[in-house]
């Protein structure tokens, strides 16, 4: 297992507080919280967020993403905000103030 590897999913046992192997937005509040997260966490913070609005993040998930996260060069800001329930499902006000197509 490669350091990064280990480092993702013991930040993981870290995050999901009642051990269910999934991490919802409120675990994600809480364990922040606790851990006392500040400033340099927040855009890491703000991504994990969003990615478990629509359902928590299952171990295998959050491994996928915080992966895709080191691997992209504008790190939690990059491509990993395609997966965001946003993105993939925006609700029709949001279409209609930005001005977006779906079929775009």
């Amino acid at each position: 297992m490669s350091l990064a590897k280990q480092s993702i999913e013991e930040l993981f046992n870290l995050l999901d507080v009642n051990r269910d192997n999934e991490l919802s937005r409120a675990e994600l509040h809480q364990a922040a919280q606790s851990l006392g997260w500040h400033w340099y966490q927040a855009p890491l913070y703000a991504v994990l967020d969003l990615l478990t609005i629509p359902a928590p993040l299952s171990n295998s998930a959050f491994i996928s993403f915080m992966n895709q996260i080191l691997r992209d060069p504008d790190g939690p800001y990059g491509r990993v905000l395609l997966h965001s329930e946003l993105y993939t499902n925006p609700p029709p006000k949001l279409i209609k103030y930005i001005g977006i197509s779906k079929n775009a």
